[in-house]
């Protein structure tokens, strides 16, 4: 054998080349030199609860004609404990998140009575589980000293405990999912469980539990002095509470990404971005359940524009069958109060009404002169569109980075005179052009000429590309064709 392939480090480069489980299998099996670089990628991640119970003797389970785990028929002796160890040590993710209910639980039980030591996997980083009724008792056995990164789904009843666990197991926890429920019934989780024992995880610095907890201001702005250092927040925020008591010192210091799902602009985050709050924020994303007023819309954006860390904003309206064609208007003045964020990279409103005009993106180019993602789509409505391909071309000229955009674009205004604007200098980075699913166009042919001339690299990306009897396709096909014949 080569020397260089009995360099340890160097076989655990190959092993980590291989993907699949057989094959990490049949490199354990050649040498006695691959044996461990490759049984460590080959258990490094455990998907199905079989898979560990392929490491204790056929005789020591009662296995049903269904093929359905009855229990053990009898304790496993030492060593073939110390077999089956052997394989655990190696686990660094469990994902049990879909696996069967009942066999998972008869699995954990047998593990936790006859197991012979206090945890089975000491290098576990990685924990996704659904904890219901009698599972919540094994997160003790599960969560470790290296765990990191905790994926979660319980009732109200469970998760304090499964936290509790998990905090006083893992001091090197960092990133916390709490999940919805997916196999079985719903249940109803509280913000108040998580904020018995959030004041445990002082070093989290990724929370998402969007869509299970929903905290009121009030707790919203109790986060903060539990979780000091969080980076990364998502979650739902209530509507104003009676006893809400605005902030008056700054908050969440070191929080660089927001994800919110709310009813209307929370006023809390107005009133944190008023403190000085949040000044190292540079993601926010906000999704409604029902429409907001323009007034508060016009709030948030007045104190976002003072805000110089910024680089990302998503706001959209959840596309619910209660929610009729959007009230909201997207005007020249209303996204000029977005102008003082010089460091915008990225903007993206959904399920808004867009009036803007060639004019209003020609403010855009000096306002914002890192733009790469500019999206304002209005899905619901039939209003035309104002924008043209010229003003189109005239951000696109000052803005070289640019690389995505969705506008109402009003194709009726394409005509050959636009081919005059991009006939010395078109643009090569707009890549993607995002439009309505079946817009009216008088001419395809006309639209695909012009627009191969002034974006020579762009496609066409329409908001539902499943829409019957869309002229996308086509279109994009004539693109094709007109780039080959460049070529």
């Amino acid at each position: 054998m080569h020397p260089c392939l009995q360099v340890t480090e160097v076989l655990s480069l190959i092993a980590r080349e291989v993907d699949l489980p057989r094959d990490h299998l049949s490199m354990a099996l050649t040498c006695k030199c691959f044996y461990e670089p490759a049984i460590k990628m080959l258990w490094a991640e455990c998907v199905s609860w079989r898979q560990l119970l392929a490491c204790f003797p056929e005789d020591v389970w009662h296995i049903s004609k269904e093929n359905k785990l009855e229990g053990p028929s009898r304790p496993p002796t030492r060593t073939e404990w110390d077999r089956v160890l052997a394989h655990f040590r190696h686990v660094q993710t469990i994902n049990m998140y879909m696996a069967p209910y009942d066999d998972l639980v008869v699995y954990l039980r047998f593990l936790s009575n006859y197991r012979p030591v206090t945890k089975l996997f000491p290098q576990l980083k990685h924990l996704l589980c659904l904890l219901i009724e009698e599972m919540a008792e094994f997160i003790g056995m599960l969560a470790g000293p290296s765990l990191r990164l905790a994926a979660i789904s319980a009732s109200d009843r469970h998760l304090a405990f499964a936290l509790q666990i998990s905090a006083d197991e893992s001091p090197l926890l960092r990133v916390l999912h709490i999940c919805p429920e997916m196999q079985h019934s719903v249940y109803s989780v509280t913000s108040r469980a998580f904020h018995r024992c959030g004041h445990l995880f002082k070093n989290l610095l990724y929370l998402s539990c969007k869509g299970v907890l929903s905290f009121s201001p009030s707790m919203f702005l109790g986060l903060s002095a539990r979780l000091p250092h969080l980076r990364n927040l998502e979650c739902d925020i209530e509507p104003l509470e009676d006893e809400y008591t605005p902030p008056t010192q700054p908050h969440f210091p070191d929080l660089h990404s927001l994800d919110i799902h709310t009813a209307s602009v929370p006023q809390v985050i107005v009133d944190l971005l008023q403190t000085q709050g949040m000044q190292e924020l540079e993601k926010m994303r906000i999704t409604f359940t029902n429409q907001p007023s323009l007034r508060s819309v016009r709030k948030l954006f007045k104190v976002l524009g003072k805000h110089k860390a910024i680089q990302s904003l998503k706001f959209s309206i959840d596309e619910a069958p209660e929610v009729h064609d959007p009230a909201i208007t997207i005007s020249e003045p209303v996204i000029r109060l977005l102008f003082g964020c010089e460091t915008l990279q990225e903007v993206q409103m959904s399920n808004f009404v867009c009036s803007l005009q060639d004019n209003s993106l020609e403010a855009m180019a000096t306002a914002w002169p890192q733009l790469k993602t500019l999206e304002i789509m209005q899905t619901r409505s039939q209003t035309p569109g104002k924008i043209t391909f010229r003003g189109l071309y005239a951000l696109t000229s000052r803005f070289p980075q640019l690389r995505s955009i969705g506008l109402p674009f009003n194709f009726a205004a394409v005509s050959e005179e636009d081919l005059t604007y991009g006939k010395h200098a078109p643009s090569l980075s707009l890549s993607d052009i995002i439009v309505d699913s079946m817009p009216t166009i008088p001419d395809q042919a006309l639209l695909a000429v012009v627009t191969s001339a002034l974006f020579p690299n762009a496609r066409f990306l329409p908001s539902h590309p499943d829409a019957p009897h869309s002229p996308w396709p086509d279109i994009n096909r004539m693109l094709r064709l007109h780039k080959l014949a460049r070529t």
